[in-house]
């Protein structure tokens, strides 16, 4: 460590958190999870309608591992005590992501402003922009997705730039062959990077439009 420098503090995982991803390690999803209502299955292949919910994002530049990596933490910090409230709040799945970097595989990867990875983790239901606690960094934003009907393709395994890509363009020629309009698109993640490989939910999904329309 630089001299002059102090180690960044980050609040202590909740024990609740921690019993969770014991459960985890075996793909036994505790967390709570955003509810869906499939409107069309086609093997790995489905339609949801999912309700309106809040999100708390964060963006961060450079390499893919790395900008996971930071904008995890930040997140993580936020959603444990690093708010204006000091409140920990659980844990959700999935988290949510997008990338310029993915714009190899498709132009319509554009959800982030800095042109890096945007991550995003779901808040609990019953919390809105008006009760959630407000973020202490400036780099953490809170929104609300409307309702929106969503086309996914679900795998597990180690979920790499290379997989991704695969995926997503799967799902993309899916989506087509639909004729559904085709949105915007994120990687949604359920479980931690300590959980057996083949016991892993992985999800492209791609936003068709909002379920208002």
């Amino acid at each position: 460590m630089e001299q002059g420098k102090t180690a960044e503090t980050h609040p202590p995982v909740p024990v609740t958190e921690k019993l969770k991803g014991l459960a985890g390690i075996f793909g036994i999803h505790l967390g709570e999870m955003p509810p869906f209502e499939v409107i069309e299955s086609e093997g790995p292949y489905e339609i949801r309608r999912y309700a309106p919910m809040v999100t708390a994002s964060a963006n961060a530049r450079g390499p893919w591992e790395l900008a996971r990596s930071e904008a995890f933490q930040r997140l993580a910090d936020y959603i444990f005590g690093k708010n204006e409230t000091g409140e920990k709040l659980p844990m959700t799945a999935p988290v949510l992501q997008s990338s310029e970097r993915l714009t190899t595989a498709s132009p319509i990867f554009h959800e982030t402003p800095l042109h890096g990875l945007q991550m995003s983790f779901i808040l609990p239901a019953g919390l809105s922009l008006a009760n959630a606690p407000k973020p202490l960094e400036s780099l953490i934003s809170l929104s609300e997705t409307p309702a929106q009907i969503v086309a996914v393709l679900r795998y597990s395994g180690i979920n790499d730039l290379e997989r991704i890509e695969e995926h997503t363009q799967d799902l993309l020629q899916w989506v087509r062959d639909k004729n559904l309009r085709i949105e915007s698109v994120r990687v949604a993640e359920y479980d931690a990077p300590f959980v057996i490989p083949f016991l892993r939910r992985n999800e492209i999904q791609v936003i068709t439009k909002s379920a208002s329309n």
